[in-house]
């Protein structure tokens, strides 16, 4: 947009008296409509229904900036990822892709410089991404995020906000490793391969808990993810709810392996 068309963004060219100037008021008027209708079409559905009661270009355009200031780290995580992931390529005009690029890095930048303990949230989440086993601890962490107050709050002189940064994704990670290595005790690939062929394996069991980020081997009731039946219980202590419950389910004492079944010739 030329440097004329900026001063409708930014009120340096302010409406005029249609009385003292009328012909200068309906070029205005003119080109405020355009600016308008080149928005509309250059801007997301989402964002057209943003700046429909918009009489002005002023007035859309800071309606568009306050909507991308308060998006939020995680919605700033997602442009990153967005801009990172652009290539300049044959396939597309180079000076497109350009356009792209600045748009991306303009609306990145209207959300706020991070602060250290922001961004290095923002690089936790985003290193989660390639990571299959860490989707449903990345997307409980980047909905923690979200509906926090930020990772720079005083919870000294603010009591009342709520409070998430690194500390709390590490120890979600940490939940997240306890799980994966437990569930490398006993590959199920170990399993099914030691089933006979004539046999038909039961099923996996499978934990239907939404934040639990390795759900194969346990249950719900025994998932200590948050959420779970032991959320913040160790991984041991979650392996002996279940031996206990099996036993009880069995008739057996819990550590009594009970009696074989086989008898020895002397």
């Amino acid at each position: 947009m030329n440097q004329g068309a900026d001063a409708y963004l930014t009120g340096k060219a302010p409406e005029l008296n249609r009385f003292a100037e009328p012909h200068a008021y309906s070029n205005w008027w003119a080109n405020n409509g355009s600016i308008l209708g080149f928005m509309g079409l250059t801007i997301s559905e989402s964002e057209q229904e943003i700046i429909n009661d918009a009489t002005t270009a002023e007035e859309a355009w800071t309606k568009l900036k306050d909507r991308h200031s308060q998006e939020g780290p995680v919605k700033q995580v997602q442009l990153i990822q967005d801009a990172l992931a652009i290539r300049y390529s044959a396939s597309e005009k180079l000076a497109t892709t350009s356009s792209k690029l600045t748009n991306l890095n303009k609306r990145i930048w209207a959300m706020g410089a991070p602060s250290p303990e922001l961004f290095l949230c923002i690089l936790m989440i985003n290193s989660m991404s390639s990571y299959p086993e860490l989707r449903y601890t990345r997307e409980s962490v980047a909905q923690s995020l979200a509906t926090s107050d930020g990772p720079d709050v005083d919870p000294v002189t603010e009591p009342s906000k709520k409070r998430f940064d690194s500390t709390d994704i590490k120890r979600a990670l940490d939940t997240a490793q306890g799980l994966i290595d437990s569930d490398h005790l006993q590959p199920i690939d170990v399993v099914l391969a030691a089933t006979p062929n004539n046999s038909c394996p039961r099923p996996p069991i499978q934990c239907d808990n939404k934040t639990c980020p390795k759900p194969l081997g346990h249950t719900s009731t025994y998932c200590i993810a948050p959420g779970g039946g032991m959320a913040g219980k160790t991984i041991g202590e979650s392996k002996a709810a279940r031996a206990r419950d099996r036993a009880t389910a069995s008739g057996r004492k819990p550590g009594n392996t009970g009696s074989s079944g086989v008898h020895h010739i002397v």
